[in-house]
């Protein structure tokens, strides 16, 4: 095998992958240029489920779901709150409802445009909002004149797991920014 015939098969396996992945991204209405710039982004858009079939079924589960991340993000916002105050920054972990961007607060889980996150974001001493992550839970929209819905693949113990490896993460940086003050 010459070394061009090795470098052809190279470049027609990448070829065949990036046609796959351009594929899968077209049938998830992503464009392979964002997919690979973001491609944490676009993991967290695959941990969703698509769901066409709405019932009243799912609309407990959503709701009930949403509850227990409500749980969840007051009880850690609780334990983590000393540990940012320690660094001057006010820790908010919450559920955010939103319709057409503003917020909502009862929830209307099969509204057009309605989609539910947990945000975390920090607050610092001037009362300045650094969003710094979120967590897709559900969302709703209408693609070609029919309602579809997005729901995460995540229970609630792993929602918890990646809220606190979220947090430990930001602490870590807090911390190294504070080891990297030169006086």
């Amino acid at each position: 095998m010459r070394i061009s015939d090795s470098l052809f098969f190279i470049t027609a396996k990448y070829s065949l992958k990036c046609r796959i992945m351009q594929n899968i991204c077209i049938k998830d209405g992503f464009s392979l240029k964002w997919v690979f710039r973001y491609p944490e982004l676009y993991k967290e858009v695959r941990s969703m489920l698509q769901i066409v079939d709405f019932s009243s079924e799912l609309e407990r589960r959503i709701e009930k779901l949403e509850e227990e991340c409500i749980e969840i993000t007051g009880r850690l916002e609780q334990c983590y709150r000393s540990f940012f105050e320690s660094y001057g920054m006010k820790i908010i972990i919450e559920l955010v409802r939103t319709r057409d961007g503003k917020n909502v607060s009862k929830p209307s889980v099969f509204s057009d445009n309605y989609q539910s996150f947990i945000e975390i974001a920090l607050e610092d001493e001037n009362e300045e909002y650094f969003p710094n992550a979120y967590i897709p839970i559900w969302k709703c929209k209408k693609e070609l004149f029919y309602p579809v819905g997005y729901l995460t693949k995540w229970d609630t113990k792993v929602i918890e797991k990646k809220i606190k490896l979220i947090l430990h993460d930001m602490l870590r940086e807090r911390m190294e920014d504070l080891q990297n003050i030169k006086c």
